[in-house]
C-alpha cells in the first residue's frame, strides 16, 4: 500500500502527489486492517490541516481498485447521506449517478477507477 496527499489546484500544471507511507503487504490482511491504516493517515492529515496559513481538507480518499482496500473505503467513506445543508451538497446533488452516501467530513471514495474504462 502507498499513501499519498495531493492538493488541487485551479491550475493543473500546479498539482502534484506527494507519497507518505510505504507499506508492504502480506495480502492476508483485511480491508477492516486496512481501514485503520487509511483513518490513522485521515486523523493525522486532521491535525495538520492549517499550514503555512492555508487550512486543507481531505474531499476524497482514493484507491487502484485492490478489493481489501476498496472495502477499507467502502467502511470509511459510505455510511451516510450527504446532508443538504453540506457545502458541497450543491454542487454534487445535480449529479444524477453520484452516490451521496459520504464519510465522517463528508470525505468520498474513488475506489475503483479501473470501472471507469469498462
Amino acid at each position: 500500500m502507498v499513501a499519498a496527499l495531493g492538493v488541487l489546484f485551479e491550475n493543473s500544471w500546479e498539482y502534484s502527489v506527494h507519497p507518505i507511507m510505504f507499506l508492504g503487504t502480506c495480502k492476508k490482511e483485511t480491508g477492516k486492517k486496512h481501514m485503520h491504516v487509511i483513518r490513522m493517515i485521515l486523523k493525522a492529515t486532521k491535525k495538520q490541516k492549517n499550514y503555512n496559513g492555508i487550512i486543507y481538507y481531505t474531499v476524497c480518499v482514493a484507491s487502484d481498485g485492490e478489493a481489501k482496500c476498496g472495502d477499507a473505503l467502502i467502511i470509511l467513506t459510505m455510511h451516510s447521506m450527504l446532508s443538504l445543508n453540506s457545502p458541497i451538497y450543491k454542487h454534487l446533488s445535480p449529479l444524477v449517478f453520484m452516490n451521496l452516501l459520504v464519510g465522517q467530513d463528508d470525505i468520498t471514495a474513488d475506489k475503483d477507477f479501473k470501472h471507469v474504462f469498462k
